[in-house]
């Protein structure tokens, strides 16, 4: 009986979480696509700073995306890892894709970021 209100507990807290989670999800892409975009663009500014402005709430809200790109990986990280090869050793342990960010809530951890890292292998 313990374990099943410790479980329902659980997915109500995740449920709370979910509309925040996919609104930091949809931020974090957009940025991306921002950043590859001409600054040139018709709407450019206006969309960058719409996104600002629902990044600003999240975060009033308690909630923050933590962007990992271009830090180094370490086997202590929470995260969900998928390791892809590279003949620079200066990119090894790199952080080289985020799928998905990293989310926190109030500095707690409610969504694990799903990345690729890149390592070096000797030929």
């Amino acid at each position: 009986m313990k374990n099943e209100i410790l479980e329902l507990s659980k997915q109500d807290k995740n449920s709370d979480y979910e509309f925040p989670i996919k609104i930091g999800n949809e931020i974090y892409r957009i940025k991306n696509r921002l950043i590859k975009m001409p600054i040139e663009t018709d709407g450019f500014e206006q969309l960058l700073k719409s996104i600002e402005r629902m990044q600003e709430i999240l975060n009033e809200e308690g909630f923050e995306v933590i962007d990992l790109i271009n830090l180094d990986y370490n086997e202590g990280m929470t995260v969900k890892a998928r390791f892809v090869q590279t003949d620079n050793p200066l990119e090894n342990k790199i952080i080289s894709k985020v799928i998905k960010p990293q989310i926190n809530y109030n500095k707690q951890l409610v969504q694990i970021a799903d990345i690729e890292v890149k390592m070096y292998k000797k030929l």
